[in-house]
């Protein structure tokens, strides 16, 4: 295609184009909840520097003072899917089992 044609599906040029939306990422930032207020300071001590026990009681720890899984995935600043595979990953059981 040549340089500054347009795109036969679409109405934006096809030259520059990563350049631009590398310029817009500021739109998929969201606005701070009121989950995020919730914690200033992180209370976790942790034993070691086993990163995948850390990352275990953090999503945890988020679970616990969120209450849900889309509240504790903006408290740790990830997506509610990248929460869920954490949780598969560390056998962690959501909502917790009560017998």
């Amino acid at each position: 295609m040549p340089l500054g044609a347009m795109h036969p599906y679409r109405s934006s040029l096809v030259v520059g184009e990563a350049r631009d939306l590398a310029h817009m990422h500021h739109w998929n930032r969201r606005p701070l909840s009121p989950v995020s207020d919730r914690m200033t300071t992180l209370p976790i001590v942790l034993d070691s520097y086993d990163l995948a026990a850390a990352e275990r009681r953090l999503c945890a720890a988020a679970l616990e003072t969120a209450g849900g899984i889309v509240p504790a995935a903006q408290l740790l600043g990830i997506t509610r899917h990248a929460l869920k595979r954490r949780l598969i990953k560390h056998h962690i059981e959501w909502p917790p089992h009560t017998p």
